[in-house]
């Protein structure tokens, strides 16, 4: 008898801390975003940049079409029609059409205010914009390509459940060890 109640115990110790550990992932924070970069002052340079978080660091891939390079990228603060020309995080300049960079800023922080992702025309004319991405609440949502589908709500209030039901088994266990034991 002592057997059945010791095991419960510890199975549902397991379930609850295991349900719990998985309730506090954020699944959105952990999501790639894709930001559309489009042509400004008819430079036909367009592409797309990857977010990718990684902690409290961002990995930012970008791949444009008609940019051979080099072209200085920079995110501002702002948007593409009204931003701020003070450069908010510099980006690795562009050459043959692709940028990697690790900016030391999460998505969460880059998203907390309006930013977005410039490509300038050369270092000789920094001021000549060719093209510009806005991160946005939408772009954010999206899915990366390739990237695994994002957790939703239905799937965020079942863990809750099962972590709730660990906690009750682990009472239950609880209860019938203590009762086991008197």
């Amino acid at each position: 008898m002592h057997f059945l109640p010791r095991s419960l115990l510890v199975s549902a110790l397991a379930l609850g801390l295991g349900a719990a550990g998985l309730t506090t992932t954020d699944s959105a924070a952990q999501q790639a975003m894709t930001v559309n970069i489009s042509a400004l002052n008819n430079s036909g340079v367009s592409g797309t940049a990857m977010l990718t978080p990684m902690g409290e660091q961002t990995n930012v891939v970008v791949q444009l079409q008609n940019a051979p390079g080099p072209h200085p990228i920079h995110f501002h603060e702002g948007t593409c029609e009204n931003l701020n020309p003070a450069v908010k995080l510099p980006l690795t300049a562009v050459q043959n059409g692709r940028s990697e960079t690790m900016v030391p800023a999460s998505v969460q922080t880059l998203m907390a205010m309006q930013h977005s992702i410039n490509v300038h025309k050369s270092p000789q004319e920094a001021s000549v914009y060719v093209a510009c991405g806005a991160l946005t609440a939408a772009a954010a949502g999206a899915p990366a390509p390739g990237a695994l589908p994002r957790a939703g709500e239905a799937e965020n209030w079942a863990i809750g459940a099962l972590a709730l039901a660990g906690l009750m088994a682990i009472g239950t266990g609880l209860a019938a060890r203590r009762r086991g034991t008197d």
